[in-house]
């Protein structure tokens, strides 16, 4: 899904927000690389209550493949 804002939906609940991967057709300028384009981009949480784990893991492979940088958000400690 490609969207017009970079700025997500998120929750304070463990109810996903995003279903997929999204992208943001904004652009943002680099605060540290003259001339360089930061896409940003929002993917789906392990462990969806509706998708498996073949669909988590291709998600995630996606989304590094894509990516220069991961942040990655977790509820707790990672434990798996």
């Amino acid at each position: 899904v490609l969207l017009e804002s970079p700025v997500f939906e998120v929750s304070h609940t463990t109810n996903p927000c995003t279903k997929g991967i999204y992208i943001s057709k904004t652009l943002i300028d680099s605060p540290t690389v003259p001339g360089m384009k930061i896409i940003v981009m929002d993917v789906e949480g392990l462990g969806g209550t509706e998708d498996n784990s073949i669909s988590d893991s291709r998600i995630i492979l996606l989304s590094l493949i894509l990516s220069s940088y991961l942040i990655y958000n977790s509820q707790g400690y990672i434990t798996e």
